[in-house]
């Protein structure tokens, strides 16, 4: 899942540009940038422990930039990356992106705003 959020994010055009291709899973020290991270992963299943049904794994995606109005723009920008249609990345298939929270914070040194989307992806395994 996380190569595919990465797809995802990297393939907004808008996004890349406002963050001058600053998206990755590993916390940056320049800005402004796009980090994410998983927190969690859940699958449902039978009586039998036989898994049913989508998997859900959990993302922190954090924005960072140097002022707060440019890390809420990203945080916008990161928003309508994860509208459907979703494309279907190595086999592995997203049915939903669903928001689930927003948080702020501010670093002082350096003097960094961060804005923190979570999200859970529902979807399927990846075919190998």
């Amino acid at each position: 899942m996380e190569k595919a959020l990465g797809r995802l994010l990297s393939n907004n055009n808008v996004l890349v540009a406002a963050t001058k291709g600053k998206i990755s899973p590993l916390k940056r020290d320049d800005y402004p940038s796009v980090t994410y991270e998983k927190s969690g992963r859940e699958v449902s299943t039978d009586i039998m422990g036989n898994e049913i049904g989508p998997i859900r794994t959990t993302f922190t995606i954090v924005s960072r930039a140097k002022s707060y109005k440019e890390a809420k723009d990203i945080a916008k920008m990161i928003e309508q990356a994860l509208k459907p249609p979703f494309e279907t990345v190595n086999g592995l298939r997203i049915y939903l992106a669903e928001y689930q929270d927003e948080s702020e914070g501010q670093q002082n040194d350096p003097d960094i705003t961060e804005i923190t989307l979570t999200y859970t992806f529902h979807h399927t395994e990846v075919a190998y």
